[in-house]
């Protein structure tokens, strides 16, 4: 098991290089008004691209390919998401998908914006993107940043964890914005919801709540 100490220091160094990927592809993206928001964890890497009006996905993605290509990020950050939304909205107007080996190539991004449980059927990719908008919608709903999400599938359930340092973690004030951020995703024939908080630095993990899925 990771010592605390580890666990803090990956958590820091992910933060720093998330930070310097947003201020490299938002330096790109300046002439067209963007500002850009990153995230690093668990070899995953989420853009979420805002702009005074709705980002164009098919202008910019191809511009964040390419500026990844030339960042030559730890190969262990296979999958990226890219999100856009106009400024001051709470909910994403596009996604996208492309793994690292294919930032250079714009034919291999794959819209997210459509993707729901309901079709996913056994595409790993594809169940990738839900549980990355899944996780995006949830941490928008709980609007926490000192609230990390970690979104799983098991069967026909859907495992959430609340990740923090605090404690005492009031786990209760998160449901409520978790039950409606589940609301906003096509979660198909998922029955259930298992909330559950993760103490970050004693790995901890302590049941909150099982929401019946409503189809």
């Amino acid at each position: 098991m990771m010592q605390p100490t580890a666990l803090l220091e990956r958590s820091e160094q992910a933060k720093a290089e998330a930070k310097a990927i947003a201020t490299i592809i938002e330096q790109a993206l300046r002439p067209q008004g963007v500002r850009v928001k990153a995230k690093c964890s668990a070899g995953r890497l989420s853009l979420l691209l805002e702009s005074r009006q709705t980002p164009s996905r098919q202008r910019l993605i191809p511009l964040v390919a390419r500026q990844l290509a030339r960042l030559q990020l730890d190969r262990r950050m296979q999958q990226i998401y890219i999100y856009g939304r106009r400024m001051g909205s709470r909910s994403v107007a596009w996604g996208a998908a492309l793994r690292q080996s294919d930032t250079s190539a714009s034919r291999s991004v794959r819209p997210l914006n459509v993707v729901s449980r309901r079709a996913l059927g056994n595409a790993h990719a594809d169940e990738d993107g839900f549980i990355e908008q899944t996780r995006l919608a949830i941490m928008q709903a709980i609007g926490c940043e000192t609230v990390l999400v970690d979104v799983e599938l098991e069967g026909s359930e859907l495992l959430i964890a609340l990740e923090a340092y605090l404690h005492p973690f009031d786990a209760k004030t998160y449901v409520r914005a978790i039950q409606q951020a589940l609301t906003q995703v096509d979660l198909g024939n998922l029955k259930v919801a298992k909330l559950y908080y993760r103490h970050l630095k004693t790995q901890t993990m302590l049941p909150i709540k099982a929401i019946v899925l409503k189809r």
